[in-house]
């Protein structure tokens, strides 16, 4: 149930928030790779494949990589984005006191970070993030922010858990 999906890719500095564009990028590849296998997965009390907007949920620690994310959405997948059938994006605020069966989670931080995660000053953030995933929690970002030998802090921890598999053969166009 938990897992981690390496993406290279560099962060930007936007006033007081961050944002990667590859990993925006990677995030909606991955959904376009799985969606059919996940509402296949679930279904309805019908028989009928569930909706991925209901199933899936994105959280980053950022408000400029949410809205990446929904750009690149509203490129790719629009109709994810519509207002009767919106997939849930945004900061870990977005998906307080709500469950999806996989939440998928942007650190944001890319190869070019240094210094202390803004994950990793309270455990509150990840905690939230982690416990909203019903079946699975994707991390979809850069390995080196997640150490298991650092278990003193919430990404620390999170390490332990993650399995991190190979990157999709999905084209990432950033």
């Amino acid at each position: 149930p938990f897992e981690l999906v390496h993406v290279d890719g560099s962060d930007l500095r936007r006033g007081g928030t961050r944002q990667n564009d590859i990993e925006a990028s990677a995030i909606v590849d991955w959904l376009k790779a799985h969606r059919e296998a996940i509402e296949r997965h679930y279904l309805d009390d019908a028989g009928k494949p569930t909706p991925i907007w209901q199933l899936v949920g994105i959280v980053t620690p950022f408000a400029a990589q949410a809205g990446a994310i929904e750009r690149r959405l509203r490129r790719d997948m629009p109709d994810l984005l519509r207002k009767d059938s919106r997939l849930t994006v945004g900061t870990v605020h977005a998906l307080q006191g709500a469950e999806r069966a996989i939440v998928l989670f942007s650190p944001t931080y890319g190869d070019n970070f240094s210094g202390g995660a803004f994950f990793d000053q309270t455990p509150n953030m990840l905690n939230v993030a982690v416990s909203r995933a019903k079946d699975s929690f994707i991390v979809i970002g850069n390995r080196k922010l997640f150490d298991a030998g650092r278990t003193a802090l919430p990404s620390g921890l999170l390490a332990t858990y993650l399995v991190e598999r190979s990157r999709e053969t999905v084209e990432i166009d950033g």
